[in-house]
């Protein structure tokens, strides 16, 4: 079934993130809607719950592990051999929460969204970069899946698109060159709001307020035309302690500076319009997305 095209966001949420979700939806003007993925028809709310206490545990643990990690005398081998059998419990938790839910899930689940005709003006991502991958509580995207998630998403609109990325070094010089940019090469309108370092938790008070902030000055962003207006909006927007960089037309911002990063002139191969076969659906929660469950650091 066809729908006509609409003004909504898609929010992208590999870090089982509720706060932002709610951050964005505080955001949306009547008659907007919020399309999430991963669903909470294929990753219910327990779900989501389960995989958070196995990563809130697993990180505790992993703690514990860098201590056992020193030659200091006195160190417990038989408690140092408990911390790491339940670091490797901890992560097959987290995986059997999910239940098989991996990347080309997600990206199915987005094929059902353009399939369907749905369209928006922003996209989100909530997840940190490192090392070629946006990853989070629920999933993990590879660069070539990340490649093909923007290459779509980004092209379901009918005006310039606007990119957040919410999470530690997602909008670094090397997130750009390597994962970003190639997959625009169509779409080298769209306006990037990301960290060039660590970001704040995506419970903090500091990052909510950020996310509502960046969504409420899209508009103005859009109108800037010189280098000199788009640092001034970047100081504007780290007013809530968040290391925000900015992308548009080619000019990068940081806090340091600026420099040109332009896309590049040719795609290192040619990526899909519609990605795999679909198997996914997707409804949004009946209410919005709670607090409840136990929220862990990026």
């Amino acid at each position: 079934m066809s729908h006509p095209a609409a003004a909504d966001v898609l929010f992208v949420d590999t870090n089982n993130a509720p706060p932002e979700i709610q951050a964005v939806q505080r955001t949306l003007a009547p008659g907007e809607k919020l399309w999430i993925i991963p669903s909470y028809a294929r990753l219910p709310q327990a779900q989501r719950e389960r995989a958070s206490r196995a990563s809130t545990e697993n990180e505790r643990l992993t703690k514990l592990a860098l201590d056992c990690a020193t030659d200091e005398p006195g160190t417990n081998a038989a408690a140092c051999d408990a911390v790491g059998d339940g670091l490797r419990q901890s992560e097959l938790d987290r995986v059997a929460a999910l239940e098989g839910y991996v990347g080309d899930t997600l990206l199915n689940e987005l094929n059902d969204l353009v399939t369907d005709g749905r369209r928006w003006h922003s996209v989100v991502v909530s997840g940190h970069h490192e090392n070629g991958f946006f990853a989070g509580e629920l999933v993990s995207l590879s660069r070539q899946q990340m490649h093909q998630l923007l290459s779509v998403s980004l092209n379901q609109t009918d005006a310039a698109p606007n990119l957040y990325l919410l999470g530690c070094d997602t909008l670094t010089p090397r997130a750009l060159n390597e994962v970003l940019l190639p997959a625009m090469q169509t779409r080298g309108d769209v306006l990037i709001v990301g960290a060039e370092d660590k970001a704040p938790t995506k419970y903090e008070p500091r990052n909510i307020a950020f996310v509502e902030r960046a969504f409420k000055r899209a508009p103005g962003l859009r109108q800037v035309s010189t280098v000199d207006q788009l640092q001034r909006e970047q100081h504007v927007l780290r007013a809530n302690n968040w290391p925000v960089a900015l992308w548009l037309d080619g000019q990068y911002v940081a806090l340091h500076g600026h420099q040109r990063i332009a896309v590049p002139l040719s795609a290192p191969s040619a990526l899909p319009a519609v990605v795999g076969e679909s198997t996914a659906t997707l409804a949004l929660p009946s209410a919005e997305p709670t607090t409840e469950n136990a929220a862990s650091p990026r």
